[in-house]
């Protein structure tokens, strides 16, 4: 996926077909974020991950975590396909839709976290 997404962007000159990513990316910049904000090493294993946090912590099983990444990435990819329209999409609305979506993924993160800390002192 890397290959093409590379010879899309190459192509097109669009860096918004990224965007197809963001579930993923979302996730791995946080969890870089937060990991280098605790000046841990990002190259070392880890289990910080939100889709971790929910298999491991909170025991969803993972199978419906996968289901879960896969369907807000197609709500993502359908609604940049048909709502948006990835070549129509100016630099406004593409930081637009990227902030939204990290405010909703940190909403999610901070809820996971909080119950998992609940969870453990109760």
């Amino acid at each position: 996926l890397g290959y093409f997404m590379v010879k899309t962007l190459v192509f097109t000159h669009n860096p918004f077909y990224l965007l197809f990513f963001t579930v993923y990316g979302v996730d791995a910049f946080f969890t870089i974020l937060f990991r280098l904000s605790r000046k841990e090493n990002i190259f070392l294993p880890h289990r910080t991950h939100l889709y971790q946090y929910l298999a491991n912590e909170l025991e969803f099983p993972h199978f419906w975590i996968s289901a879960f990444y896969a369907l807000i990435q197609m709500f993502i990819n359908l609604a940049l396909i048909y709502w948006i329209g990835v070549d129509s999409l100016t630099y406004l609305e593409g930081v637009v839709f990227v902030i939204i979506c990290c405010l909703v993924y940190l909403v999610l993160r901070i809820t996971v976290i909080r119950r998992i800390n609940s969870s453990l002192s109760g």
